[in-house]
């Protein structure tokens, strides 16, 4: 597609995104979409690896990934923009544009990405205010799409469901991004519960070895890490209970005995060792 026809395209999909009954089909399309991401945080379950995970670093016990279904329930709420591209058909002068994405999203620009939870004001220029969104980018996804059949008949659909697994879980009412650890243990989380074995060995990498830009003045210890995702899933386990806020230091461990490493004696901390993916990249 040229320029010229991507702007063409664009711009007849935003004739459509201010028709209310085109929306209103699009709406009924998103509470589809997130009945199946119940589905698939309440009932998906754990896989060996996720399990072994979690027990050696001292994850939530937790049956399901609870902090993935409080933020499903958070995001559900967000208005018919909340899966909304409002830049669609992606245009290579864009490629490094922050004013799209609100950060700088790294050397590799929008090609890198996988996911991102966005907090745009007035997304569609008529006054709305505030508006959250997660964006997606799918064609990241089909190239991490394992066509032999690793991760089951719905592998792609499942790398998709982790992604925004894991962006439901930036709403600054489940995390706090004050804490440096928060990210990681998102990571930690996804790890454990996600469905696809690419995305969970992808979460446990960034998990183990976070970029050193965010620890330049901390160091990272993945238990602490595993400290912040309990207290995450706790609170999203009583959402009422307690400020949305998560520390951002903590005077008094809760851990138990840990290993000469920071992890709970015993076991590898790798359950992904023996995968058949190595060395996959990306930025969520």
């Amino acid at each position: 597609m040229t320029p010229q026809e991507a702007w063409e395209a664009r711009g007849n999909l935003y004739d459509k995104y201010n028709d209310p009954n085109w929306m209103l089909q699009a709406g009924l399309g998103d509470i589809e979409f997130e009945q199946d991401m119940y589905d698939d945080i309440r009932y998906g379950g754990i896989s060996e690896e996720g399990a072994k995970f979690g027990d050696v670093l001292g994850f939530s016990e937790d049956p399901y990934d609870v902090t993935g279904l409080a933020g499903l329930r958070e995001h559900a709420t967000k208005g018919p923009t909340r899966y909304l591209d409002f830049t669609p058909f992606d245009l290579p002068s864009e490629k490094f544009d922050t004013d799209k994405f609100g950060y700088d999203i790294g050397e590799g620009g929008y090609e890198d990405y996988l996911g991102r939870y966005n907090v745009r004001e007035d997304a569609l220029g008529e006054g709305t205010g505030e508006t959250t969104n997660i964006d997606i980018n799918l064609p990241k996804h089909i190239g991490w799409w394992d066509r032999t059949g690793r991760g089951g008949g719905h592998a792609l659909q499942n790398i998709i469901s982790d992604t925004y697994r894991h962006e439901y879980k930036h709403s600054p009412k489940l995390t706090s991004h004050r804490n440096p650890y928060h990210h990681q243990a998102i990571y930690g989380q996804g790890a454990k519960y996600g469905l696809s074995p690419v995305s969970r060995e992808q979460s446990f990498q960034k998990f183990m070895d976070p970029p050193a830009e965010n620890f330049s003045t901390v160091h990272y210890n993945p238990s602490r890490a595993a400290e912040t995702s309990r207290d995450i899933s706790s609170f999203a386990s009583n959402p009422f209970e307690r400020s949305f806020e998560q520390p951002t230091n903590r005077a008094v461990s809760r851990q138990p005995a840990r290993g000469p490493h920071g992890y709970q004696a015993g076991g590898s901390v790798n359950p992904f060792q023996n995968a058949q993916n190595k060395g996959i990249m990306g930025v969520l």
